[in-house]
Parts: structure tokens; sequence; C-alpha cells
């Protein structure tokens, strides 16, 4: 028993290790009193002291109002379900910034089927999303750009000989949105026969 006793703490060990160097906060949520146990790394994720009480109603004020209604139902159709949760959500630090974090969790069940806990990890995906924020910026000032100019954009995918054709580029070959699908032909077909052979060869000439 002592031995089995000390592995299992070794165990432990290792997990705590492996969750503190991936920067992953635990968390464990029992379904029946409402009570939430989270580490000291899942508390510093949402700036609160080590020592906070925590509750589920407590945990849906750490978020962001717009985001509060959806990640409780995500998190009550997964209790109803038996299933996995997997989620993101902005958070409201004390000093009002927000943050993002990432939840993945799975149910409990005790002998009579009824789930009675919900554990899992959270981490932070703030840059992340500020990144992604920053390109999704980034590719609309170029839409803008494109549309201000009346630049015609295309987007070819050699390996599946899907094009991808901006709106302007449609645009200027006389055609709605509609008329032209996403495949290499349709700028092909639309070449004047006299001027087809020299952009083939440089195509042919750029693939080899």
């Amino acid at each position: 028993r002592k031995q089995a006793e000390g592995k299992l703490r070794e165990s432990e060990e290792r997990l705590r290790l492996a969750l503190d160097v991936a920067r992953m906060g635990e968390w464990d949520w029992n379904i029946r009193t409402g009570e939430v146990a989270w580490s000291r790394r899942c508390m510093a994720l949402y700036s609160l002291p080590p020592d906070s009480p925590m509750t589920y109603d407590r945990f849906l004020q750490t978020l962001h109002p717009e985001d509060r209604a959806r990640i409780d139902a995500a998190l009550r159709r997964a209790v109803e379900n038996r299933t996995s949760y997997d989620e993101q959500k902005r958070i409201l630090w004390p000093d009002g910034s927000i943050h993002w974090t990432a939840s993945r969790g799975q149910v409990y069940c005790d002998a009579a089927g009824q789930p009675v806990r919900m554990a899992g990890v959270s981490f932070d995906i703030t840059e992340h999303k500020r990144a992604e924020a920053a390109m999704c910026e980034s590719a609309e000032r170029l839409r803008l750009a494109a549309q201000a100019s009346n630049v015609g954009l295309w987007d070819w995918d050699l390996r599946t000989d899907q094009v991808v054709f901006s709106p302007e580029w449609k645009s200027q070959l006389g055609c709605e949105e509609h008329e032209i699908g996403a495949d290499y032909s349709e700028w092909e077909r639309r070449l004047h026969p006299d001027a087809l052979a020299p952009p083939l060869a440089a195509l042919r000439a750029y693939r080899e």
C-alpha cells in the first residue's frame, strides 16, 4: 500500500510539473454543490489571489458579459450529454483588461450514471488571439485597398487547381460574382485564342 501511495504521489507530481511547464491551470467542478477547485496556475490565468473562493457562479462572473451565456450553455450541454467540453472565451481581469483562455474538460459520473464532477485544464491564448485579430485586420485593409483601386486579385492552389478570384477581378471581365467558379479553367478559357500560348508557356515554366 505504501509503495502504491508513493507511486501515486510521484505520478501526481509529474503531472503537476508537466502542466506547469505547459502553463496550464487545473480545475475541478463539483456539479452537485457548484464548488470549483482551481490550481494556483488557474487562479493566475484569471489574475485572482491564490486563496480566492471559487464557485460556478463566481466563475461565470469572471467572463466577458458577451461570452457568459454561451459558456454556461456549453458547460450545461456537456453535463447533460456526459461529453467533453472544449471552448475559448474572454475573461475580465480585476484591472478591467480582457484576456483569452481555452478550456478543456471531461464529465465524470457516479455508479448510477449521474454526472457528479467535471475536471479539466485551462490555458492562455491571448497572444494567439491578438495575432489572429491583427492578421484579419491586415487582410481587411488589403481587401479595402484592392476594392478602392479596382485591382483584381487571385490566389491559385497548384495542388488542387482551385483559384480564388476577387470580386474586382470578376467585375473587370464583366461578370457577376456567381458567374465564375473557383477553378483554374475559369481563367484559361477566358483567354483569347491568339494570346493563349505565351501565358500558358510561362505557367508551365513556373510550375516546372
